[in-house]
């Protein structure tokens, strides 16, 4: 399968993990720069593209930038597409829905065992993502001391870690405070999403 790859980098290079990730799972993938172009034009360029699976990348930015890339909201309208919005993409969306966002003082850099509310995973019938994964979860958090995102309300979150909102689901959206490409857990999670939402 094709999956895009939307990057909010200034440079393609920065996105190399990602990209590895899903190339191991045995996929192709298409890359965006929205670094460089206005996000009315990947929304547009997403819309019509027969890619069902779209992963937009993190940054070393903050979201509250006037120049920083913006994640297009109109794609929580596209119902026939799947996205997977990793950190600075979650909180891009996060913060235009107008969910509260934290400046967090401190650099994080390490790799956190996060527990999953299995019930509320089940009830929102995703439980298909935890699929062969042993709980909890082994992910990465890389944080460079710009904006975090605390416990959203109205948005269905299934795992938080120090009162932060981690994994949440969104209409078409599945939000990651976390970088799923730099652990054997998140590795799976990747394909699970891509195979099973």
């Amino acid at each position: 399968m094709k999956i895009g790859i939307v990057s909010l980098y200034p440079f393609i290079k920065n996105i190399k993990t990602v990209v590895n990730a899903v190339e191991s799972l045995g996929h192709t993938t298409k890359i965006l720069n929205l670094y460089s172009v206005k996000s009315s034009i990947i929304y547009e360029l997403i819309k019509k593209s027969n890619i069902t699976h779209w992963i937009f990348s993190g940054s070393p930015l903050s979201v509250v930038e006037k120049k920083s890339p913006k994640i297009p909201i109109e794609i929580l309208d596209l119902e026939d597409k799947k996205f997977m919005l990793i950190c600075y993409s979650m909180e891009s969306m996060v913060f235009q829905l107008n969910y509260p966002i934290t400046i967090r003082r401190e650099l994080k850099k390490e790799v956190i065992n996060l527990d999953v509310d299995m019930e509320k995973v089940r009830k929102l019938s995703k439980d298909k993502l935890f699929e062969n994964i042993s709980l909890p979860i082994s992910v990465w958090r890389n944080h460079y001391g710009y904006l975090s995102s605390y416990h959203i309300n109205n948005l269905n979150e299934v795992s938080s870690y120090e009162n932060e909102s981690m994994i949440l689901f969104h209409k078409n959206l599945l939000l990651l405070q976390i970088h799923p490409e730099r652990t054997k857990d998140g590795y799976k999670l990747i394909d699970n999403w891509i195979n099973y939402l």
